[in-house]
């Protein structure tokens, strides 16, 4: 197959190897989400996920999607909130987990069962 300009294959809607790297360095490297990804490369949402598919690499779980903290989690985070100097955002980041989650652990308004104390 003789080689395409660029342009050629994003009117195709698929993206040239070269894009292939770019596509990695913003996807896992950036962590930028598909739309911002599809408009720096001039291709369509649904040609960044097809191509990420290709190749092999998983998509994102959304923040919305994690799981649920353990017991020995939720009572070192409060361990954490009452005796160290880190912010609930400093704590968050250790638990990747958001700042909310981690201000609803601390103020009781989350995991409150008798695992959880």
């Amino acid at each position: 197959m003789p080689n395409k300009p660029l342009s050629a294959w994003k009117r195709r809607g698929s993206l040239a190897s070269e894009d292939d790297v770019k596509l990695r360095e913003l996807y896992l490297d950036r962590n930028l989400p598909n739309i911002v990804i599809a408009n720096n490369l001039s291709c369509s949402v649904s040609t960044v996920e097809n191509r990420l598919k290709a190749l092999g690499i998983s998509r994102r779980k959304h923040k919305n999607h994690q799981q649920h903290l353990t017991p020995e989690e939720v009572k070192e985070i409060r361990k954490l909130d009452s005796l160290s100097p880190l912010s609930h955002e400093e704590i968050a980041e250790m638990f990747g987990r958001t700042k909310a989650i981690i201000q609803r652990v601390c103020n009781g308004r989350s995991y409150n069962g008798e695992a959880y104390n």
